[in-house]
């Protein structure tokens, strides 16, 4: 992976290799949530580097995308932030309907 890439095409590929990683029969479920983690860590890095008021779309779809990854590393707190900043963003129609998805996701996941 070339180090120099944009925060968000290094989290994207880390996230491909942790989830052909928990698909492999001898996979090792620590090490796809350590590239889950590290994905969202550089999600959250290329989030910071976008103005919301300028690029709204990018910036809802990297909360869309950050709270994914919260979600596969068990982030659930995380996962709820990111989601409702995102929204809280007015993004566009598909992408609000996407951050919700993943809310309701979220709520699924948290139940007992």
């Amino acid at each position: 992976m070339n180090p120099e890439r944009n925060p968000h095409d290094r989290a994207m590929d880390l996230a491909c290799f942790a989830d052909l990683e928990t698909k492999m029969r001898d996979g090792n479920p620590e090490k796809a949530r350590a590239m889950f983690e590290e994905a969202l860590a550089l999600e959250i890095q290329a989030l910071e580097g976008v103005d919301p008021e300028r690029h709204r779309l990018s910036w809802a779809v990297l909360h869309r995308s950050a709270g994914w990854l919260a979600v596969r590393c068990g982030n659930f707190q995380k996962a709820r932030e990111l989601a409702e900043a995102g929204l809280a963003g007015n993004p566009p129609g598909e992408i609000a309907s996407e951050l919700e998805e993943l809310l309701e996701a979220i709520k699924e996941k948290e139940k007992p």
